[in-house]
């Protein structure tokens, strides 16, 4: 925004200066980013109350049936759920993020197996690989799992008729820059790497028609950056994708 120009001596016409290049978009920007922020936090409180009632409803239930293990699943779903809200308040008011933590991620994908079946839905079958090797990453736990579900969501909608999805760890000299590889495919329609790179913009989706947000490899290309990771995806069109999530393992 430009100020007033204040003139001395003579009158004269001055004409005002330019602002400076890209300005006025900086800060249309800012101010867009600051009410999608107030927004999202708005929300996020709100899902935050209704998540404190389920949570309030399945500690009951649990009280009455401790060995159901559907409520037992209901629970996590939720405590993770909340996890999420907190997360995400977080990003909106800027706060810093949490620190990581050092988890042994072979771990990390029993623990999450269950919600991931549950997601996937029926007509497809979530295939897990037990792992011979157990590496250590240092990485919030709520991101991991955040990116995680992601790719499972993904590959969960790649396929609308069923199929599989294969998650998987392969050793560090199998993985390109080294470290750990976590292996997420599906028998989906597939995606080249031309149409990954498109979708890792925020906001980008090929199913903008069926709700899709674009905002799920977005999310999960950051996650992986801030724990020092990467991201890669091979696949062709009609075959399938196979995603490789790269991260340190820092017990090497």
């Amino acid at each position: 925004m430009t100020g007033e120009l204040t003139v001395t001596g003579p009158p004269a016409h001055v004409p005002p200066p330019d602002p400076p290049a890209g300005l006025g978009e900086e800060a249309g920007r800012q101010e867009r980013m600051a009410t999608l922020g107030r927004f999202v936090i708005g929300i996020a409180h709100d899902l935050n109350n209704m998540l404190t009632v389920i949570v309030g409803a399945a500690d009951e239930l649990q009280a009455v049936a401790p060995s159901n293990a559907a409520l037992r699943d209901l629970s996590a779903s939720v405590a993770h759920g909340a996890a999420l809200v907190q997360q995400l308040m977080q990003f909106a008011r800027q706060r810093p993020a949490l620190p990581p933590q050092s988890l042994l991620l072979a771990d990390e994908l029993e623990r999450l197996l269950p919600l991931l079946v549950r997601m996937a839905g029926p007509g497809i079958t979530v295939q897990y690989l037990t792992p011979t090797i157990r590496p250590l990453v240092r990485i919030e736990r709520t991101a991991l799992d955040q990116a995680i579900l992601n790719l499972v969501s993904n590959a969960r909608d790649a396929m609308p008729d069923g199929g599989t999805i294969t998650v998987s760890l392969v050793t560090c000299a199998l993985v390109p820059g080294g470290g750990v590889g976590l292996i997420i495919s599906d028998t989906g329609r597939g995606m080249t790497a031309e149409m990954f790179t498109q979708l890792r913009a925020p906001f980008a989706t090929t199913r903008a028609e069926s709700g899709g947000t674009g905002v799920g490899l977005a999310t999960v290309d950051s996650v992986i950056d801030a724990a020092g990771g990467a991201v890669k995806a091979h696949g062709r069109a009609g075959i399938g994708t196979r995603i490789c999530v790269r991260l340190p393992d820092i017990a090497v």
